[in-house]
């Protein structure tokens, strides 16, 4: 028995000559040893003659074994850093080649983890003892690069568009907050830090994945109010008690409307008199902040005088005797003022020890008689006007 394609040699004795048929397949018929390459299974006759002339004949078949079928299988494509099982068919035994990243190299089925794309080559021999050879490429493709999202850190109640790159399909986990997990720039609206995971995989089913930290930072709530109760007016304006209420915050940053600002928590701030200030508060936590505004109208002085009671009785009871502007609106250090009767003759003029009007002519002469009186009061270089009512 041969397998096809190879040759055997063929050997008869006994005679002097000898003559081989059919001759189709053989080196030299009229040699006692031809070699014998048939292709399909032959039976070969030989003639001997000795040197009498005498013959006789002899023959003997050559079986021609055809090579065993090699097929291969497997997962001819993975991604590196995996391993796939290539299998061979035909034969008994099975030799692969080249050895690297084998489990076994004469294994039937063995384990392949090659770190590239590499092409094996298996010999299979069959029953016959004739063999094969097929190949088998293993193709590595490269892992894709997952990119995406750094950690950021977002306000309670924000939200967040991720995105993700480097591959086709994409998976994020977990679903939590998100509008989509297979999308790779889904939206994210977390309660509470989270940390997601995208998985990246590309056309060649090879996948990466990395993560996003998304810190959820406490939303302040801005809020304040100007402590009417509190409030001191003096020669140099009003002084204004500013109560803090936000919530959630760490820092502050207070607008008072006049160029001045502060980062106290509660401050005071000293308004010049006249036009309203807009106030604004900004309450900070870390990278989030809110804001809230308060129109505040500082009082002018003519808005004090016109609060100021204007009727006074000195009749020596003890109640109303003297009538004492600068006392009502603190303004001893900073002002001085004047009564003038109908004619305009001044009647009072105040003075460091003198700042209360008794009612009498220059407040050591006669009494005044009943009526309307008129003051006028200078302030800081301002002038303001207004009228007094005497009985008695």
């Amino acid at each position: 028995s041969i397998c096809i394609n190879k040759d055997v040699q063929l050997n008869a004795t006994g005679g002097q000559t000898y003559q081989w048929t059919p001759s189709l397949g053989l080196d030299n018929p009229a040699i006692s040893n031809p070699i014998a390459n048939p292709s399909n299974t032959t039976t070969y006759f030989v003639l001997v003659t000795d040197i009498n002339g005498c013959k006789q004949s002899d023959s003997v078949v050559v079986t021609v074994n055809p090579l065993p079928v090699v097929t291969t299988s497997g997962n001819t494509a993975i991604c590196i850093g995996s391993s796939t099982t290539i299998s061979a068919n035909g034969g008994i035994s099975y030799l692969w080649t080249p050895n690297d990243a084998l489990s076994s190299n004469t294994a039937q089925n063995p384990t392949a983890n090659p770190q590239g794309t590499t092409t094996y080559s298996v010999n299979v021999t069959d029953a016959n003892g004739c063999t094969n050879d097929a190949n088998l490429t293993v193709t590595v493709n490269p892992l894709p690069t997952a990119v995406a999202t750094p950690n950021t850190t977002i306000c309670a109640g924000s939200s967040l568009a991720l995105f993700a790159e480097g591959g086709d399909i994409y998976s994020w986990s977990p679903a939590t907050a998100l509008n989509s997990t297979s999308i790779p720039n889904p939206i994210s609206t977390p309660t509470s830090t989270i940390t997601y995971v995208v998985t990246v995989t590309d056309l060649n089913g090879c996948q990466d994945d990395t993560s996003v930290v998304i810190e959820v930072n406490e939303q302040p709530k801005a809020e304040f109010f100007a402590d009417s109760n509190s409030t001191v007016i003096s020669c140099n304006g009003v002084s204004v008690n500013l109560i803090n209420q936000s919530t959630d915050a760490l820092n502050y940053l207070w607008n008072f409307g006049d160029g001045a600002s502060s980062t106290e928590e509660n401050p005071s701030h000293l308004y010049s008199f006249g036009d309203p200030k807009l106030i604004t508060l900004i309450a900070i936590n870390n990278i989030c902040s809110d804001t809230v505004e308060l129109d505040f109208a500082p009082q002018t002085i003519s808005s004090l005088l016109a609060n100021v009671p204007n009727v006074f009785s000195p009749n020596n009871d003890g109640v109303n005797d003297c009538y004492d502007l600068g006392d009502k609106i603190d303004f001893r250090d900073c002002s001085d003022w004047s009564v003038f009767n109908r004619w305009g003759q001044k009647v009072f003029q105040s003075s460091s020890s003198q700042n209360c009007w008794n009612g009498k002519q220059n407040s050591s002469g006669d009494d005044l008689p009943t009526g309307a009186y008129f003051y006028i009061l200078n302030v800081n270089g301002g002038q303001y006007k207004g009228t007094i009512s005497l009985f008695r």
